[in-house]
């Protein structure tokens, strides 16, 4: 856990983004996603597979990178971390590692916001993996106060979520292995499935693109059901 002085709170609505950026090593990549940043005005971006390794910081033009190292020689977990505009760094309370697959910074406000990052096995992986990272994350909300805090979790979940369980805003027709460990986890831990609450076209559900062509939604942002009529 790091922490740091606050100096201001949050007082405006809170834009948050989630991206797997595949990797942020090269120095360009990381001058790239604050341009974009700074663009949209987004003030916090939740990372996932950025593959930096033994370097907790980056300063880049003002913004800055909270990044947790992949584990060594670890092929499928990548590391995490968030981009915090200069307004997102004086909000900044502090963060910790809960797992390798799970991180979560803490910002002060009328009511503290807690974010988690976060990347989940992905679904040809064993029942144990997924089993044991949704324990995890579920311990990782649990340790949240209960009472005046908002927690959203952003991350790439590999869950597909399907007509078939949801409602007609879900992307697919069907929902895979991951997309129904997502629906229990947000069922027992009261969460909101920011995707599911919004009719949209199914162009502006996207959220990756494979190398193939293939349009997936992979990625979601959920927030503790107490909270989901400020999610927008």
């Amino acid at each position: 856990s790091q922490k740091t002085k606050n100096k201001q709170k949050i007082s405006q609505p809170l834009l948050i983004a989630t991206y797997n950026v595949r990797s942020l090593v090269e120095e360009w990549k990381q001058w790239e996603l604050v341009c974009k940043a700074k663009a949209f005005n987004i003030p916090v971006i939740a990372l996932q597979e950025h593959r930096i390794k033994n370097t907790p910081i980056i300063m880049r033009d003002g913004y800055k990178f909270l990044l947790a190292s992949p584990p060594p020689k670890s092929r499928t977990i990548l590391g995490l971390g968030f981009l915090l505009s200069p307004w997102a760094q004086r909000c900044y309370i502090d963060h910790n590692i809960h797992s390798d697959r799970i991180m979560s910074v803490s910002f002060t406000g009328d009511v503290h916001t807690h974010l988690v990052t976060c990347h989940s096995p992905t679904n040809v992986s064993t029942d144990l993996e997924i089993e044991q990272f949704y324990e995890e994350l579920s311990t990782c909300v649990r340790s949240f106060p209960p009472h005046d805090v908002v927690v959203i979790i952003a991350g790439d979940l590999n869950a597909h979520l399907g007509k078939d369980t949801c409602n007609n805003n879900a992307y697919y027709e069907c929902t895979n292995r991951n997309g129904q460990h997502l629906l229990d986890f947000a069922q027992e831990n009261t969460f909101t499935i920011g995707g599911l609450k919004f009719s949209k076209k199914a162009s502006k559900k996207v959220t990756w693109t494979a190398p193939n062509g293939q349009l997936n939604k992979n990625d979601h942002i959920l927030i503790r059901s107490k909270w989901q009529n400020y999610l927008k």
